[in-house]
């Protein structure tokens, strides 16, 4: 990173966000354990 000069860490990126509680990666778990919606459904 540009303050430290170290290259880009993917997986220690994920894991300080879920070990900090990121609240978009919460959003994504519960969205992806909801069952899909059909798109076009008719009234």
């Amino acid at each position: 990173m540009w303050q430290s000069r170290t290259p880009y860490d993917e997986s220690l990126h994920l894991r300080n966000q879920i070990k900090h509680g990121s609240w978009l990666l919460s959003l994504k778990i519960a969205a992806r354990n909801q069952p899909a919606k059909p798109l076009n459904t008719l009234p």
